[in-house]
């Protein structure tokens, strides 16, 4: 199950999406994808899945038709889980607020998901 959904933006976005929240309908994914849009070296918003209303997450159609007329055998319709298996990304159509906290390093993203998927052993 996914824990965090990740968005990746241009860097001069950043008081804005801190004072008004992120406008609808944006673009959230898994962190690979908000990487391609934060650049090397970037920053992304990282929000624990359950900050989101779950009647707001949606498949993003947008990409799956620009896909599929590409010639890709791809879904064009679905769960918002499964827009974020099949393509790595998910539309949400309500503002979300954020917070300084929620600001990570690309870098520090890909840390902390090796260190939750690393495997603990009993004592």
């Amino acid at each position: 199950m996914t824990s965090f959904l990740y968005h990746g933006w241009a860097n001069g976005e950043l008081q804005g999406l801190l004072s008004e929240g992120v406008d609808p309908p944006s673009y959230w994914g898994d962190l690979a994808t908000a990487e391609a849009y934060a650049g090397a070296g970037g920053r992304v918003l990282r929000v624990p899945v359950d900050r989101f209303e779950e009647g707001d997450l949606a498949f993003n159609e947008g990409l799956a038709v620009s896909q599929a007329e590409e010639g890709e055998d791809v879904p064009t319709t679905g769960s918002w889980q499964e827009s974020l298996e099949s393509f790595g990304s998910i539309r949400y159509d309500a503002r979300l607020h954020v917070s300084e906290d929620d600001i990570v390093t690309v870098e520090q993203a890909r840390l902390d998901e090796d260190a939750a998927s690393a495997p603990t052993f009993g004592r």
